[in-house]
């Protein structure tokens, strides 16, 4: 994972280093991606995908990752310890990505990606709560989204992006193929 700073309100960027600031270790040991980053209580947490091993299964390789929390003082020296934030819950679920983490009175909630249920082979968005940003609640089913019957959305959800615009909260999203073809924007209906 890199970083890069703006000096100029973000018209401009820089790198800080040539080489990443988080890279594969002893408990991220195929590769990291795909972060969100909450800044509380005084320190920088992170949510990350980590591959942990591949598998070959019909004569093609299996990525296995899930997503791992990690903190640092600074945003550039990260602690990672190897604690599991949202882990695989069966045997058949082999990628959980892409989380996305907000606060509210006090209670995080996150909406990831996930796939590999046993009849469902596509990406779904998930979601979990949180008092710590440590050990979670999954609660796939409270995502607030699901795919569509028909059209561009209705084999494959995944990717989300949480904001608020006047008081209302919003989710970007990608459907079928990844997003192949676009990106979707949900309302939350509270």
């Amino acid at each position: 994972l890199g970083l890069a700073i703006s000096d100029d309100g973000g018209r401009t960027y820089r790198k800080i280093s040539e080489g990443p600031i988080v890279d594969r270790s002893p408990v991220d040991p195929s590769f990291v991606a795909g972060t969100c980053v909450y800044y509380d209580d005084e320190l920088f947490k992170m949510w990350y995908i980590s591959c942990v091993g591949w598998e070959i299964i019909d004569d093609k390789p299996r990525h296995y990752y899930h997503l791992k929390y990690a903190t640092s003082k600074d945003g550039i020296n990260w602690d990672r310890k190897g604690i599991i934030a949202i882990d695989f819950k069966s045997k058949y679920e082999y990628a959980i990505s892409q989380p996305w983490v907000i606060k509210e009175n006090g209670l995080y909630k996150m909406w990831y990606s996930f796939r590999g249920q046993q009849s469902i082979k596509t990406y779904r968005i998930g979601y979990a709560e949180s008092v710590d940003g440590i050990s979670w609640n999954r609660m796939d089913n409270q995502a607030g989204i699901d795919v569509s019957e028909i059209g561009w959305d209705s084999q494959m959800i995944c990717y989300p992006y949480i904001f608020y615009l006047n008081n209302n909260r919003y989710m970007f999203y990608n459907g079928n193929n990844y997003g192949e073809t676009g990106i979707g924007l949900a309302i939350w209906d509270a």
